[in-house]
């Protein structure tokens, strides 16, 4: 029976280079180690330098793939609906659709996908979890913090950076 399923996974990993949905499939189900898959991530902020700077730091750990960027919520969804990233990082703060707005959407509409909310504010972190975001970083976190909580959002886990203030 084990190499019956050794067999089986073997197959899969070999369609699931064509067909990343399946690939994600079995990540999910544990039937594939996350270890040598990249992690896809769309980033939204309202500012370029913002999103470079978050491209940068992501690819230099080396387990990321940048599929798409988008500067406000409106933009994200769009694009959205021809991607299906691993995980969505994105600011609060923004003009058309804010932050809050495209977690509630996306969470509604692309269930694979994980939103993690990247912001100057403490404030928003209640309404942020009932949007139905996995994660709430702040804008200071540093490279290596912010891959390991994209890696921990990825695996399924919350993860709600020290600095922000408990819930009431």
């Amino acid at each position: 029976m084990a190499e019956e399923n050794k067999a089986l996974v073997k197959s899969s990993i070999a369609l699931t280079r064509f067909d990343p949905k399946a690939r994600k499939e079995l990540v999910v189900r544990g039937l594939i180690a996350l270890s040598g898959v990249k992690i896809e991530v769309f980033i939204v902020d309202d500012h370029k330098v913002v999103r470079n700077g978050i491209r940068e730091m992501l690819i230099a750990e080396g387990d990321f793939t940048i599929i798409g960027e988008a500067e406000d919520g409106v933009e994200a969804l769009e694009k959205l609906e021809s991607l299906s990233p691993d995980i969505l990082l994105t600011n609060i703060k923004m003009p058309k659709m804010d932050g809050l707005e495209l977690t509630r959407r996306v969470t509604q509409k692309y269930s694979s996908c994980k939103v993690i909310l990247l912001t100057l504010y403490d404030e928003y972190l209640t309404n942020a979890m009932e949007a139905g975001a996995r994660g709430y970083l702040l804008k200071d976190i540093r490279r290596k913090e912010l891959a390991q909580a994209i890696r921990h959002v990825h695996s399924g886990q919350v993860v709600i950076s020290e600095g922000v203030k408990a819930l009431p």
